[in-house]
């Protein structure tokens, strides 16, 4: 899983991504290090929030241990959920709202999802 807390990490774990990818998530990076700081300590415990782009199926259960947050679960109840279109690759994004001051940006390609999951998103736009 990589884990993007504030710009600066873009420059590190973010070079290899695709750029329609990385400019998706990026404004949620800025609003973070803009309101909450660029340097949060542990940012799993502090306020603010983090993105998570997940690269197996293994991240999903991290998630859910870390937040209580069972991405894959009909119960999951994400703000909203995009789809971003990246070459050859599909990926989808959530946006949930752990409590009130930490916002959890979950990233993944549709092939890691269960061929069932339509039931998990409602698309709420586009991003090419």
């Amino acid at each position: 899983m990589l884990e993007f807390v504030n710009l600066k990490d873009i420059e590190t774990k973010g070079k290899d991504l695709p750029e329609v990818l990385v400019n998706y998530f990026k404004p949620d990076l800025e609003v973070l290090d803009s309101e909450y700081g660029v340097d949060r300590g542990d940012y799993l415990k502090e306020d603010g929030g983090y993105v998570a782009i997940l690269e197996d199926s293994k991240d999903f259960e991290t998630i859910k241990e870390r937040h209580d947050v069972d991405i894959l679960s009909e119960d999951a109840v994400s703000e909203f959920n995009d789809k971003i279109i990246a070459g050859d690759k599909e990926y989808i994004g959530f946006l949930f709202l752990i409590h009130n001051e930490f916002g959890l940006k979950v990233i993944c390609e549709t092939k890691l999802l269960p061929e069932d999951s339509s039931y998990l998103y409602d698309i709420f736009e586009t991003f090419e």
